[in-house]
């Protein structure tokens, strides 16, 4: 059986689990808010640093705008002084305020005044007088160059005279006779005449490490660095003392206005990652400088607190979440534990045991559920009994029982189904017996077709047999008649051959008996020539003796040749004669020969005509007879297995003849079993 998790097991790992999603959440909420309240607290205090920084570069510039627009004034007065007092009074005016200034301690290096030629007096080509002081003590400079573009040229002269107003330099890099240089600046305010015309500046030298002195960083932070860049981004002071600026990677990613500064976050070299960069620009009078106060600190500087506290809440929440599941676990094991003997009384009833009881006694949920366990037992033990009492009644034959109402709900149905059962059983009983007794009737007549399908079949058998003999008796004449067929056609192809020679030999005879004619025509020729030359001989014959009988005795002997002449003449046309008659009766036989000769080989033809159709005949009947000995043969193939067939329908007629006396049988039993039942009507 598979295991299966207690209720009190699942609930409280549910409860728990939502309680740690709660509490991480919580948690998590509190770590985001800490650690965002942090670096907005972090970030307010670096623009405040900022800003400070920036009132610190504001004061001493504004002390420098007032102290330069004071000397000027003051200095501005020289022209109602006579002119060879004017150096004195300007020298006086300096040093006075330089050695204030020293007594004060300011971040202030020296004072100067500059002016255009020609402005002192007449004949001067240019005025300067500088007081500084320098390892604690004063020192004066003062000239009249002789090219006075030594100090119009600079920067901070040009700026001044071009605005007339007041300037700041850009930092620059100024070395001292000692061989020590000092980044500082210059701002100066420029001196007017009656008519606000340019005629010089007064301007105040501002050591910048005086400066970085007074920049603070944050101390919560030690990566925490101030510094103040220059309009032209040069860094004028630093906090760590350094000269140069921090070059910073991404300082637009992203910003933020808080409190009137910038706060940038990016990431800084110095501070080798990212970091939170607060401005703050720096005002003249309400006049923007360029100048800007900045103030870095690493991210990870600000939100390492952060990350600590966070931690702390992650492990109290983790401490919280235990305690309470610890609780929550012995809470809902105590308050669940009736639920055990529950589940043992559905498991018994999962076994087949309807006597399961619950003894809760309590009045919640389980408590409800439990009463109604117990009343479902009680109702499947009712229920249980009424079908055991049904299919005790239908198992003794009885289908006249009837059910009770004890059935409710979706129980109705079993009480539906019993009867439909029974009444089913009912009406298959007594169909069945219909059937029996159709059965019965139907075996009766099936028996009976059997019994003389079997004796027709046996005697169709029988006539099989001997119709077999006679097939075969058939097919031996017929075989024989083929063989004597084929003999024929032999007989007949040699009789052709013989006749078709014939007329080739009555052919040739033909031939011979037309060169005999032609012959004797030839031989009736000489003899014709013949009897001319025993004529011829004749006549000369009886020439001859008429001169014998002239000549008389001279001519005895000649006319005993003609005499011989004469005879062989008359001996000559006697076997001429002769001759053209038998070459006359040879030539009539000839002709009489040769017209029978063509007689005969028209004849010849003629019977190789009738021949040639007593072949094809012969042929015609072979085939015929090799056709129906094929046809015989398969006749007798077809009888065979007819009487195969017969003999197994006579053998299937006598299984069939055991079957439906065994199914007579079983048609019985059957009206026997079902006499054991009570139908309803």
């Amino acid at each position: 059986m598979k295991k299966r998790q207690k209720l009190g097991s699942s609930v409280a790992m549910l409860v728990i689990i939502s309680m740690a999603i709660s509490v991480c959440a919580m948690t998590v909420s509190a770590v985001v808010f800490t650690k965002s309240t942090l670096t907005e607290s972090s970030v307010e205090m670096l623009a405040k640093n900022a800003e400070s920084n920036a009132k610190t570069v504001e004061e001493i510039l504004c002390e420098g705008r007032a102290g330069t627009a004071a000397l000027s004034d003051a200095i501005s007065g020289f022209t109602y002084i006579e002119e060879s007092r004017r150096e004195k009074f300007i020298d006086n005016s300096l040093e006075r305020y330089m050695f204030r200034e020293s007594e004060l301690g300011t971040a202030l290096s020296g004072v100067f005044c500059e002016f255009e030629p020609h402005t002192i007096t007449p004949d001067n080509e240019g005025f300067t007088s500088y007081f500084y002081v320098e390892e604690g003590e004063m020192w004066h400079e003062t000239a009249t160059p002789e090219d006075p573009a030594d100090y119009t040229a600079e920067d901070y002269y040009i700026a001044t005279k071009n605005t007339n107003s007041f300037t700041i330099s850009e930092p620059y890099v100024y070395d001292f006779d000692n061989g020590e240089t000092a980044l500082m600046i210059t701002v100066a305010s420029p001196i007017n005449d009656k008519n606000g015309k340019f005629i010089g500046l007064v301007g105040f030298d501002i050591l910048l490490d005086s400066i970085s002195e007074k920049l603070s960083a944050s101390e919560n932070f030690e990566s925490s660095y101030s510094y103040i860049l220059s309009a032209d981004k040069i860094c004028s002071a630093h906090s760590d003392g350094e000269n140069l600026c921090e070059v910073l990677k991404a300082p637009n990613v992203r910003a933020e206005q808080f409190e009137n500064a910038e706060i940038y976050y990016g990431k800084s070299e110095k501070v080798g990652g990212n970091s939170y960069i607060a401005a703050k620009s720096i005002y003249v009078d309400g006049v923007d400088t360029g100048w800007v106060s900045y103030v870095n600190v690493s991210v990870a500087d600000i939100t390492e607190f952060a990350n600590i506290l966070g931690l702390v809440i992650v492990f109290l929440g983790l401490a919280v979440t235990v305690v309470l599941s610890f609780i929550v676990t012995l809470t809902l094991k105590k308050k669940l534990a009736p639920v055990n003997e529950v589940v043992e009384a559905l498991e018994r009833l999962e076994e087949g045991d309807l006597n399961a009881e619950v003894k809760v006694r309590t009045n919640d949920e389980i408590g409800l559920i439990a009463e109604k366990l117990n009343m479902l037992s009680s109702s499947l033990r009712e229920y249980v009994s009424e079908i055991k009492y049904i299919i005790g009644g239908i198992s003794e034959g009885n289908l006249t029982i009837k059910t009770s109402d004890i059935y409710r709900g979706d129980f109705i149905e079993i009480k539906r189904s019993l009867e439909t059962i029974t009444e089913s059983i009912s009406t298959s009983m007594r169909n069945i017996s219909e059937s029996s007794n159709t059965i019965r009737n139907d075996i009766s007549q099936v028996s009976f077709n059997s019994n003389m399908l079997a004796t027709n079949s046996e005697s169709e058998a029988a006539d099989a047999d001997k119709l077999v003999v006679i097939v075969e008796e058939l097919t031996g004449i017929t075989n024989n008649n083929a063989d004597n067929a084929r003999e024929i056609d032999r007989l007949s192809n040699n009789s052709k051959e013989t006749v078709e020679n014939g007329n080739q030999h009555m052919s040739e005879l033909c031939d011979a008996m037309l060169k005999i004619s032609s012959d004797s025509e030839e031989i009736a020729s000489i003899v014709k020539t013949i009897d001319d030359i025993a004529f011829q001989t004749n006549i000369l014959a009886l020439n001859a003796s008429v001169e014998a009988a002239r000549a008389g005795t001279f001519g005895k002997g000649f006319s005993v040749v003609a005499d011989e002449v004469s005879n062989l003449a008359k001996r000559s046309a006697e076997a001429s004669s002769l001759t053209a008659k038998l070459v006359a009766n040879s030539q009539k036989n000839v002709a009489d020969g040769v017209e029978l000769a063509k007689s005969t080989a028209k004849r010849m033809d003629e019977i190789a005509g009738e021949i040639q159709r007593v072949v094809e005949i012969a042929g015609e009947i072979n085939t015929a007879a090799e056709t129906q000995s094929r046809s015989i043969e398969t006749v007798s193939n077809f009888i065979v297995k007819i009487n195969g067939n017969l003999q197994n329908n006579v053998a299937a007629s006598e299984e069939s003849a055991a079957s439906i006396r065994n199914l007579m049988d079983q048609t019985k039993n059957l009206d026997d079993i079902i006499n054991e039942y009570k139908l309803s009507d």
